[in-house]
């Protein structure tokens, strides 16, 4: 018979509930550079092609372990 553990479904839930909030608050910032940018009057951001680099937003942030 399949067992759950109570004590472990409620610590895993609180981390995921914790990195939720993490990234939420990563977006929140994020949103405010672009929108920062925006008022600034810059309607696009060239970015220079480079083989030695792939650009990805996300990845830009340091990802706490």
């Amino acid at each position: 018979m399949p067992v759950i553990d109570v004590d472990d479904n409620i610590k895993q839930f609180r981390k995921k509930i914790e990195h939720a909030s993490q990234d939420i608050f990563r977006f929140q910032g994020m949103l405010e550079v672009f929108e920062g940018f925006m008022k600034a009057g810059l309607t696009k951001i060239d970015l220079p092609k480079s083989p030695d680099h792939t650009y990805d937003l996300e990845s830009i942030q340091e990802k706490p372990e």
